[in-house]
């Protein structure tokens, strides 16, 4: 038998508002590639707590690096230890979605690719 507090639960419209957006200048002004845009959000707290040093973090997020091989592979360890994470599940998910990913590793397509 449901309350009346779990059909009111159950039957209401959720919408989450949080957002993390940026003025059109930030997107225009800065520089990214790949691993920039995979790994630059809360995932990289994962990485942090699975034991990737903050030098290795800020590397596999600087676009100015092309060497991106070497910048994942710097953290792939880590990556191994969290990809069933719940952040390092939405950066699969939008690996695979943007741009054709389907395993990461330090010779993924992403990273002969240079982008």
């Amino acid at each position: 038998m449901h309350s009346e507090l779990e059909e009111f639960i159950a039957s209401s419209t959720l919408c989450n508002t949080h957002e993390h957006t940026e003025y059109e200048r930030f997107y225009r002004d800065s520089r990214h590639d790949v691993l920039t845009h995979l790994f630059d959000n809360y995932v990289v707290f994962d990485l942090h707590s699975a034991g990737a040093s903050q030098k290795s973090l800020d590397a596999l997020i600087d676009p100015s690096d092309p060497d991106v091989a070497r910048r994942f592979r710097d953290v792939q360890t880590y990556w191994d230890r969290i990809h069933f994470t719940g952040y390092a599940e939405g950066v699969k998910l939008a690996a695979k979605r943007l741009f054709g990913i389907d395993v990461f590793d330090s010779g993924s397509a992403f990273c002969g690719s240079g982008n």
